[in-house]
């Protein structure tokens, strides 16, 4: 997939680029608004608990977030460049389309917000002059200025057009650049902070030790006993006020998003990301104990009087508003500028060819204002819609999920142990972040188990989707390592494990070469295999010197092409020797690793002269190995509409026998052979035989748990005849055949090859003995 590198300016700093963003975030309208209603519910000690647990989440996420960026380059794009580059394109293109729309939506969000607090301090000014100015503004709203107009219409319509003002204003400054939207919130910063400065400074005076003992415990009907009805109640009231201030510390990856216009990010986001964390955990901490220890029970819990803190500020009730403003504008100027920015990295590489025009920058900064524009869209129609409650929730669930993937990503390469896997960041564990994607998940389901199953379902798509275009990346991700290590630790405990027939499995090394060339040899392989084992294509190399390594790579090449293209289950394999009965001898001894090693050989049938003999030399050696060894003759196609197929499997003892019927009932697990019969065939010579042949079969049959038919032919015919005459009709045959003789390797392919010629298709089986079908 073409990757384009894009070469940014960086211009920001742990300060500014990570520290601002995140503590302007963190410290939003839900700290104004919520966190005395919080108090009020929970009390103080349930509250102080709600902080830690949130807290103890967030800080699990930014180690997880300063691993993986410690660990590459970062690029823009923030929380989708790290989870793509970690869990590959599949995760990181679902979450980065569901963490742009989470941001962009979350705009309109924060806009009406403001637009709320506004309307609501015109109230408590001048009702009056209030009403004038709702008339004025829904005058410019279609449909919402004339006098048939009610009072709530022309109330909407004056929310919708402040909120568009308020977003075009954003959407200009952040068109221009991150620059002046940075500039912007050092002074959103400082109005915050003297707007919790305000609070601070006037609820000291106003604390009360009794009203902070009053308020310690939670909020229950007759007042707090420790007794078992009222301690059954706390996990309902902690884990709803939970859901309540959770958002409150949603802002960490505020930072990240900015990753593309950091100067050094591999170090400013782990900075920036745990003193915001710091700072905002003290804030909080003593706005719970100023809350509880300033403010009765009642008043806690009464959302008519959400301004609270304004009602102890120092300097006047005002100054909650100005926190509630800077907090709403901080928050949504936070979303516009992180928002683009995952669009564009999505669209740069070229996961949907829709969005790759949105992966263009301008200027000299690489600036997205293409996705910017595509951001205020999102979010302009947020505003006018309004009354966002309904999939508010579904907007923190993606939040979560974005976290709980990038604690996963950082779980899955610290678990991988790839030796690339080297961040400078050292605090951290793989367990940590294991911890952390757990207890993502888990407050996912306390908040709304519902919206919850919505959006992991949303994601869900989204990575199905990607995964049908089956995207090839320039980069590389942590899966294999993942596998790889999965695939060691599994092969050396097999390594341990006793062996014992119970657990024999078709592992066969077809020697085939180019598997175009022969696609009966490798369909039947195939079949045989049954994805129960192990199927390898292998080729033997005698090409020049020069050319061993291209002829290698293009063997490969083919076979995986050509495995992938019939949706074929199997591995490559190539050795290279001076002629094909040394390299013969190498590739049955070297395939595989430890108990992966292949058990059976599989060769196609040879019809030239020239090569009886090493041909029929190779077949010894194999079986001189102790490998199984199937020998397939499939001139005739296999009529894949035929539904009742004939398997005939011909008797002559258990040395082959065991291996063919267990081969035959392998067959047919397959599509296109389940409704084949299986006929086991002996001949005898007299009549006295006879009866004792097939009832021995029968209790074979029955121990091994195979369904297939006996028949017993009585004739003093030649094998040869009998055979051709009996299984002229079956769509397969199964033969026993011994190693042929040392010098008598010619003779033997003749007449084997005279033979065949009276036969359908053809399998030619000498066991190793290895095989036990009543197990």
């Amino acid at each position: 997939m073409p990757h384009t590198v894009h070469i940014q300016r960086k211009r920001f700093g742990a300060f500014g680029g990570v520290f601002t963003p995140c503590t302007l975030t963190i410290l939003g309208v839900i700290m104004f608004l919520r966190t005395g209603y919080v108090v009020g519910n929970a009390g103080i000690v349930g509250a102080l608990f709600i902080l830690l647990l949130a807290k103890f989440i967030t800080v699990l996420t930014s180690l997880s977030l300063s691993a993986v960026a410690t660990n590459q380059r970062v690029k823009g794009g923030g929380a989708y460049f790290l989870i793509s580059r970690s869990l590959g394109v599949e995760f990181g293109g679902s979450i980065g389309i569901a963490f742009f729309l989470a941001q962009a939506i979350s705009v309109a969000m924060y806009i009406i917000g403001f637009t709320e607090a506004f309307f609501a301090l015109g109230r408590q000014i001048d009702p009056a002059r209030l009403a004038q100015f709702i008339n004025w503004c829904a005058a410019w709203m279609p449909g919402a200025g004339g006098a048939a107009a009610t009072e709530h219409v022309r109330m909407l319509a004056a929310y919708r057009f402040i909120g568009t003002i308020i977003c075009i204003v954003l959407g200009m400054i952040t068109f221009v650049g991150a620059g002046w939207a940075i500039r912007l919130q050092y002074f959103i910063l400082a109005a915050l902070l003297f707007s919790v400065g305000a609070f601070f400074a006037g609820a000291f005076p106003s604390f009360s030790a009794e009203t902070l003992k009053s308020n310690l415990a939670p909020s229950v009907a007759g007042g707090f006993k420790l007794d078992g009805a009222t301690l059954r109640l706390l996990p309902l009231i902690i884990f709803t006020q939970f859901g309540i201030f959770f958002p409150a510390v949603t802002g960490v990856m505020a930072g990240a998003n900015m990753s593309g216009d950091l100067k050094d990010p591999s170090k400013a986001i782990p900075r920036g990301t745990f003193i915001a964390i710091f700072f905002t955990f003290i804030i909080y901490t003593l706005a719970i104990l100023l809350l509880g220890g300033c403010f009765q029970r009642g008043d806690l819990v009464d959302l008519n009087k959400s301004t609270m803190m304004g009602d102890v500020a120092r300097i006047g009730w005002w100054t909650v508003y100005v926190g509630v403003f800077a907090a709403t504008l901080s928050s949504a100027l936070g979303s516009f500028m992180g928002a683009p920015r995952i669009l564009q990295a999505v669209g740069r590489d070229d996961i949907f060819k829709s969005l790759h025009t949105f992966g263009h920058g301008s200027g000299p900064n690489e600036e997205p204002r293409r996705a910017v524009v595509v951001t205020f869209i999102v979010a302009e129609f947020g505003i006018l819609l309004g009354d966002l409650n309904a999939i508010a929730p579904v907007i923190t669930m993606f939040f979560l999920i974005t976290y709980g993937m990038l604690n996963f990503a950082a779980f899955y390469e610290g678990k991988a142990e790839n030796p690339s896997f080297r961040p400078t960041f050292r605090f951290f564990n793989w367990g940590t972040g294991l911890v952390g994607a757990i207890g993502c998940t888990v407050v996912m389901f306390i908040m709304n188990w519902l919206w919850a199953l919505v959006a992991i379902f949303f994601i869900y798509v989204l990575y199905r989707q990607i995964q049908r275009k089956e995207i090839v990346t320039a980069w590389g991700d942590a899966k294999s390592g993942m596998l790889f290590k999965k695939a060691r630790d599994h092969l050396l405990a097999l390594e341990k494990a006793d062996h014992h027939p119970k657990n024999w499995r078709p592992k066969i090394l077809v020697i085939s070469g180019n598997p175009a060339n022969r696609p009966n040899l490798i369909r039947f392989a195939n079949w045989l295999e049954c994805q129960k084992g192990l199927l390898i294509i292998a080729d033997i190399i005698t090409s020049s010197p020069e050319k061993v390594l291209e002829s290698r790579e293009a063997f490969e090449r083919q076979v995986r092409e050509y495995l992938s293209e019939h949706n074929i289950h199997g591995l490559a394999e190539a050795v290279v020797a001076d002629d094909f009965e040394s390299g013969f001898t190498t590739l049955i001894q070297a395939a595989g690793i430890g108990r992966l090693k292949p058990n059976t050989v599989c060769l196609g049938w040879s019809e030239d002269p020239r090569k009886f003999t090493q041909y029929a030399a190779g077949i010894r050696h194999a079986i001189q190995l102790a490998n199984d060894v199937l020998v397939v003759r499939a001139k005739h196609n296999i009529n894949p509409a035929k539904k009742k197929k004939q398997i005939d499997v011909w008797w002559r003892g258990l040395e082959n026998g065991n291996l063919m019927i267990i081969y035959a009932y392998l067959l047919t697990q397959n599509e296109g052979w389940r409704h084949a019969k299986i006929r086991i065939l002996r001949i005898v010579r007299d009549e006295a035989d006879a009866r004792a042949a097939q009832e021995s079969l029968e209790k074979l049959l029955v121990a091994a748990r195979v369904k297939a038919e006996v028949k017993v032919i009585c004739s003093q015919e030649k094998p040869p005849h009998v055979i051709q005459q009996e299984s002229m009709d079956a769509d397969l045959v199964f033969l026993g055949m011994e190693s042929p003789p040392m010098g008598w390797e010619e003779a033997f392919m003749k007449k084997m090859g005279g033979f065949l010629k009276g036969l359908p298709n053809t399998i030619l089986v000498k066991s190793s003995g290895r095989a036990n079908l009543t197990v």
